[in-house]
């Protein structure tokens, strides 16, 4: 609800040029608080807060935001993929896998999903042995739509527990 009330510190404009924000470094800190809440274990406060997220990128474009994609994007995407990839509340994978590909395919450039892909090779880096990662990233593709993305994510996500369960 904090976030919520906060996201009007941005100016409506949705060019990235006439973008304003105000108060940054309180708007920064507010969703630095509102992502460690995603690294609780409390399974309604991360479903709720995922939601809430997905909410103000759909009432306020907050993905596109230039200060939300210079501060914060990188870490939410690691954040989503950690309880994605962990395993620990299946029962909300299918809202991870939604605000994930809002966030991958949020970028304006032309290769809006190189972002996602770069994020998302920089997690795997940091969580799987590199013998392996050759393998996995030539699977990573970049989103085109939702329903292809999930899969793709879905099998990405398959793998890294088979080679994780193997122990390779």
């Amino acid at each position: 609800a904090v976030v919520s009330t906060q996201s009007g510190h941005y100016g409506r404009g949705n060019a990235p040029d006439r973008e304003h924000c105000l108060n940054q470094e309180s708007f920064i800190a507010i969703l630095q608080v509102f992502g460690s809440s995603l690294l609780k274990s409390d399974f309604n406060v991360i479903k709720q807060n995922v939601i809430a997220l997905t909410d103000l990128n759909d009432k306020h474009e907050l993905f596109t935001k230039q200060t939300f994609i210079g501060h914060l994007k990188g870490n939410f995407i690691a954040v989503l993929l950690n309880l994605l990839f962990s395993g620990s509340m299946p029962i909300i994978d299918e809202e991870l896998e939604d605000t994930l590909y809002q966030l991958a395919s949020s970028h304006l450039e032309p290769n809006r999903g190189a972002f996602y892909v770069n994020s998302l090779t920089k997690y795997l880096a940091s969580t799987l042995p590199p013998n392996i990662l050759p393998n996995l990233l030539a699977k990573v593709e970049v989103p085109s739509n939702a329903a292809s993305f999930k899969i793709n994510l879905k099998c990405l996500v398959n793998e890294v527990k088979f080679y994780v369960n193997c122990g390779v």
